[in-house]
This record gives structure tokens, sequence and C-alpha cells, in this order.
């Protein structure tokens, strides 16, 4: 027989810290069966009067059941966004979500249309922050490609070797930044 430690039992019975109390039994009721004593410290936690055991699985059930909705919500909501991202019409998108979900057109409105257009805002802003960064690294490669080549034949042919920047774009690049450079400049400063 598995019994939650007696420690463990006094410090969540103070605490009242419900999850460390249902992980608590969860463990137990997996384990096997509980010792009189545990079932009575848990009926008289539940105010359970008989059926202890019974109650307690029940209980149980229940909480293993709501992580399942919340890992089922969560890929409802993956669903959502990708069929929101091909839609793009708010109302096409509670139409077909209605379909694809089952839930009513309503609910969909409530419950889903704004978390999924939060979660595409999310990863939007992350996506575009991410894409200026990679700008900014090519930038960088680019001016470091420019300042170690001999001269501009040289800059051109490395660039669109390394960065695939066509030859002439970045003759014009560096033709720009000769001409505006300052008198007693050796190279041209790319800005």
């Amino acid at each position: 027989m598995v019994d939650i430690p007696l420690a463990d039992m006094l410090v969540i019975e103070r605490t009242g810290d419900k999850d460390a109390l249902r992980a608590a039994i969860i463990e137990a009721l997996r384990a096997g069966d509980m010792s009189p004593g545990t079932q009575r410290w848990l009926a008289d936690m539940f105010d359970l009067n008989s059926n202890a055991a019974y109650k307690l699985e029940k209980f149980t059930r229940n909480i293993e059941g709501s992580q399942k909705q919340r890992k089922q919500r969560k890929a409802t909501l993956d669903q959502l966004v990708e069929l929101y991202r091909k839609t793009k019409n708010p109302t096409t998108f509670v139409r077909l979500a209605a379909k694809l979900t089952g839930y009513d057109p309503n609910t969909i409105r409530r419950k889903y249309r704004a978390a999924v257009e939060q979660r595409i805002a999310a990863e939007d802003a992350e996506e575009s922050e991410l894409h200026e960064w990679e700008q900014q690294q090519r930038l960088k490669e680019f001016k470091e490609i420019c300042a170690s080549a001999p001269d501009e034949q040289a800059a051109a042919e490395k660039a669109n070797k390394v960065l695939g920047v066509p030859k002439e774009q970045t003759l014009a690049i560096l033709a720009r930044a000769k001409a505006k450079r300052l008198p007693g400049e050796d190279r041209p400063q790319l800005d």
C-alpha cells in the first residue's frame, strides 16, 4: 500500500496548496490502494462521508480530464490560427471555425477569435523582429566585406558570392559612398 507521507499531509493541510494536494492524490491513487488512514484524511479534507475512494478517483479523473481538455483547446487554437491565416476574413473564419470545432459561431466569436488574433499578432511581431535582426546582420556583413576588399570590383564579387547581392547593386552603393566621401578620406564610409 502506498500512502502520502504524514509530513506532506501536514504541509498540504497547513498551506492549503491545492496543486500539491492534487499531485499527492493522483500519485497515491495511481500507485494502488490507500490505507484507511489516508482515505479518512482525504475524506476529511473534501468532506466526503462514504465511498471516499470512489469519490477521490472521480475527482482525480476530473483533474486528468481537465488537463486533457487544456491540451485539446491548445491544439484547437493552433488549428484556428492556421485557419484564420488562410481565410483573412473574420466572418468566414467564424463560419469555418464553427464547422471545424463543432462549437456554435457565437462561442467562436466570444472565446476564440480574440485569442486567435492575439496569437497571430504576437507571432507576426516576433517574425518581424527576427526579419529586422537578419537584415541588420546582413548589412553588417556587407559593410565588413566592402571594408576588407582591396577594390570595388573585389567587394562586388565577394558580396555576390557570400550574401547573394547583385554585383551591379554593390558597385552602385560603393559609387554613392565614394561620391559622399569627405576630403582626406582614403576609403568611402558606408552609411
